[in-house]
């Protein structure tokens, strides 16, 4: 079974293609070149998000005005398909989206989103592992979800999600997930949160 057919019975969605090449690879292209802040995590204790370079290293790209209306009207526009998947109601208030590059040495330590009336993880991968770092590859940098599976034999590994171009992965925020550090190259993705309905 591979690794998106087992994801899919797991209960993630996936679309494979929610970006073309094209319009993936014009994105990496704007974020290479855009300013960037470093990226913070939501602290429960202060009520707030903050830089906390133990737990995540990575940047927030700005991107164009008019990126950014494609992106979220494309995201926007999920919301009935995931409502059916998940079998659950969501608002139609949504987080919008960040856009991430993650460079050599980048990560994220497992956590969970379980906050903020958030119900839905959303991320989309622009570019692929495996290609040279010249044509916007990497390696490393594999985005892990934990306790898919209920058995204890699994309770501390990972699987990993499809890496695809284009390819957007859809999961509730319960569930802990983590960037393993980028070996090499730069992984470009996006991500966004549907919230409770």
């Amino acid at each position: 079974m591979s690794t998106a057919n087992l994801l899919r019975k797991l209960g993630v969605y996936e679309v494979e293609d929610f970006f073309s090449v094209t319009e993936s690879m014009s994105l990496c292209q704007e974020m290479l070149s855009s300013d960037k802040t470093k990226a913070a995590t939501y602290s429960k204790k202060h009520n707030r998000e903050q830089v906390n370079d133990r737990v995540r290293e990575t940047s927030y790209c700005d991107i164009s005005d008019e990126s950014q209306v494609v992106v979220t009207n494309r995201v926007k526009r999920l919301k009935p398909r995931l409502e059916r998947f998940f079998d659950t109601t969501l608002s139609d208030s949504f987080e919008h989206p960040k856009y991430l590059h993650y460079s050599k040495g980048d990560f994220f330590s497992p956590h969970t989103d379980n906050q903020l009336d958030r119900k839905i993880n959303i991320t989309i991968n622009l570019n692929s592992k495996g290609s040279s770092p010249t044509d916007l590859g990497y390696e490393g940098g594999e985005l892990q979800l934990y306790k898919l599976i209920k058995h204890e034999k699994f309770a501390n590994r990972g699987i990993s999600a499809p890496t695809t171009t284009g390819c957007l992965i859809a999961y509730p925020v319960d569930i802990i997930d983590a960037v393993n550090p980028i070996t090499y190259g730069s992984r470009f993705s996006i991500v966004s949160r549907f919230l409770a309905g």
